[in-house]
C-alpha cells in the first residue's frame, strides 16, 4: 500500500528500499510517545529520506498510507458495529424492551 502511494505523488522508489525503511520506520513505534502518534511517521519518513527519497514524496506517501491504513478498519468497523447493532436488538425481542 505504501508503495502504491508512492504511485500517487509520483514515481515509487524500488521495493527494497520501502520494504526497508518500512522495518526502520517501525521501530519508531517502540518511542513511549502518547499513543505512539508521530513515532513511525517520522521514523518511516526519515528512513526513506535516508534511502535518497525525496522529503516531500516521503512525506506525502507517508501521511497517505497511514490515513488509509486508520481510516478503513475504522469505516469497516463502524459499519459492522451498525449491524450489530440492529441485529442484537432484534434478537433480544422483549427482553430489551424489560416486559419479562
Amino acid at each position: 500500500m505504501l508503495w502504491v502511494c508512492f504511485l500517487a505523488f509520483g514515481q515509487a522508489p524500488a521495493v527494497a528500499v520501502i520494504a526497508t525503511a518500512y522495518l526502520i520506520g517501525q521501530l519508531g513505534g517502540l518511542l513511549p510517545l502518547p499513543a505512539g502518534i508521530g513515532g513511525i511517521d517520522f521514523g518511516l519518513i526519515g528512513a526513506l529520506v535516508l534511502f535518497d527519497v525525496p522529503a516531500a514524496d516521503a512525506a506525502a506517501a507517508v501521511v497517505t498510507y497511514r490515513a488509509i491504513q486508520l481510516w478503513v478498519p475504522v469505516v469497516m468497523g463502524a459499519a459492522a458495529l451498525s449491524r450489530l447493532r440492529s441485529t442484537l436488538i432484534v434478537d433480544a425481542g422483549p427482553q430489551a424492551a424489560g416486559l419479562t
